[in-house]
């Protein structure tokens, strides 16, 4: 739990969930910061962070702020081990408008994370929609948002869609 704790100033336990890529407009984060920002109106204790970089980064912790989420939306930059990170997520979102067959979806599912992913490229060969996680129309920031929250309302079945 050191990624929580020590570089995000979390304590164990702290539900979180994550979006890892590049912040650029095809990734679609500011629609991931939207979600979030809907899953605190649901689940207060809730946390986010968004692992990367790109040209977005400006724009997003402007919309951060905005939202007043500060404190709530982490900017994690680049995480050099990535294998220690996945364990220390409770889900992994991929707000994509454009994808092929992400890498960051496939390194969660096979560290054992549901994910909840846009329907755009090779991601419904990849996702089993309702068994390894869940499948939202893009830009659907609410779709999302209602995913993680009912995944992380419940540590049941988000273990069940990470063993599948």
């Amino acid at each position: 739990m050191l990624f929580r704790s020590q570089r995000l100033g979390l304590a164990p336990g702290t539900p979180l969930v994550g979006f890892v890529g590049r912040l650029s407009p095809e990734k679609g984060p500011e629609v991931f910061v939207r979600a979030a920002l809907l899953l605190r109106a649901r689940m207060p204790e809730a946390h986010a962070v968004l692992v990367g970089e790109g040209p977005m980064e400006p724009a997003l912790r402007e919309l951060i702020a905005r939202c007043g989420l500060a404190g709530a939306v982490h900017l994690a930059g680049v995480v050099d081990d990535m294998p220690a990170l996945y364990p220390e997520l409770d889900v992994v979102v991929s707000s994509s408008f454009s994808e092929a067959m992400p890498l960051a979806l496939m390194e969660a599912m096979a560290c054992g994370l549901p994910v909840v992913a846009t329907r755009v490229g090779g991601v419904p060969d990849m996702v089993e929609h309702g068994r390894t996680g869940w499948l939202a129309a893009s830009g659907s920031f609410q779709e999302i948002a209602e995913r993680c929250t009912t995944l992380l309302a419940d540590p049941a079945l988000r273990r069940r869609m990470g063993e599948r």
